[in-house]
């Protein structure tokens, strides 16, 4: 079965306008939405050495912890099933789509 394809404007993330709305989309509660901007160390940090050959290169990790974790995995799904435009991705799409950043930042 083809995975669900939808139009940006059909998308649950569209002209979300409170960080109520916002945590009932991600599936937690408006608490867990906070306590996760708020959070001090949002993020486990961790290097990776990458071998080719003979060159060594390190690549620097960021891996989400606790609820932001949870935030991730179902931004994640919830991206995927947006149809992507027939010429890619535009700046009009990333505002649209995030117009709840002020709502982040208060």
């Amino acid at each position: 079965m083809p995975p669900k394809r939808h139009l940006l404007n059909q998308s649950r993330l569209f002209k979300i306008r409170s960080r109520r709305r916002l945590a009932e989309v991600l599936g937690i509660t408006s608490a867990e939405l906070k306590d996760a901007i708020v959070m001090k160390h949002p993020y486990s940090e961790r290097s990776l050495e990458l071998y080719r050959g003979t060159t060594k290169k390190i690549r620097e990790i960021q891996e989400p912890r606790g609820v932001l974790r949870s935030i991730h995995a179902r931004l994640a799904v919830l991206l995927s099933r947006i149809e992507p435009p027939d010429g890619g991705f535009e700046k009009p799409f990333v505002s649209e789509l995030f117009c709840v950043i002020p709502f982040l930042r208060r």
